[in-house]
This record gives structure tokens, sequence and C-alpha cells, in this order.
């Protein structure tokens, strides 16, 4: 967005240094224009802005704001475009926690089954669990 919002200026700066008239709506119209379709919401949007607010640096700003939601709304936890090292998005799925047990993804390892049928194992040989018998225990649930 940023690229395409410095073409525009350049353009119009190009425009009038060539003696053709540019006025803030021009270099608006032209900003606006050239958006995907996907802006299609936040062009609407632009009627809601008081004429004396309606500059080119609030368009600027709101077109800034726009493309960082739109990037946002695009990376949702199960998309393939998602960061894996977003730990927030990661932490947001079910899918991306990973076990402290088992090592696999989907469950916590208060919740592991691997973990259960370990714990079952050992009351079942006659020995009680505590917290030193299990060598991947951190202190963490």
């Amino acid at each position: 967005m940023s690229a395409w919002i410095g073409a525009v200026k350049t353009l119009a700066f190009e425009m009038e240094e060539s003696g053709s008239p540019i006025t803030d709506l021009d270099i608006i119209i032209a900003m606006t224009l050239g958006l995907p379709v996907s802006y299609k919401n936040f062009i609407s949007s632009l009627d809601t802005i008081p004429p004396s607010e309606f500059t080119i640096e609030t368009v600027v700003t709101r077109l800034l704001n726009e493309e960082i939601n739109q990037l946002n709304h695009s990376q949702k936890p199960n998309s393939g475009s998602a960061d894996p090292n977003n730990v927030a998005l990661i932490a947001a799925s079910a899918d991306g926690v990973v076990c402290f047990f088992c090592d696999k993804r989907g469950h916590f390892k208060s919740d592991c089954p691997e973990k259960k049928k370990w714990e079952n194992s050992k009351k079942i040989n006659g020995a009680a669990h505590t917290v030193e018998d299990d060598p991947l225990d951190f202190g963490y649930d």
C-alpha cells in the first residue's frame, strides 16, 4: 500500500511540475480508483468523513489501517497463509496447541491421552504417580 500511495503522489507531483493543476481530491480519487476489489467497503466508508477532515493525510492513514486490517483477517489461524511463528495465532487455535507430554498437536498436556495412559500404567504397577515420576513435567500444566 505504501508503494501505491507513493506512486500516486509521485505522479501528482510530476503533473504539477509540468503545469497541470492537481487538487487533493484528484489525488484521493487516483488513490482509490486503483485499489483492489477488497477495498470496496473501505471506499464506501470514505463518505462518512466530514468535508473538513477529508484530506490526503486522512485518506492515507485510513488506507494504511485498512491494509493492516485486511492482512490480519486474511491470516486466520487455520489458513495456510498464517505465519507459523506467530504465537498469538497459534494459541488462538486448538490445532496449533502442542502437548508438552507427547508433542502432538491439538491438546494440552493436562488433557493428553498418552499422559493419562502413562499415569494409569503407573497406578496399575502399584506405584502412585508423583510429579517427580514425570520426566517431562516442568511444573506447568
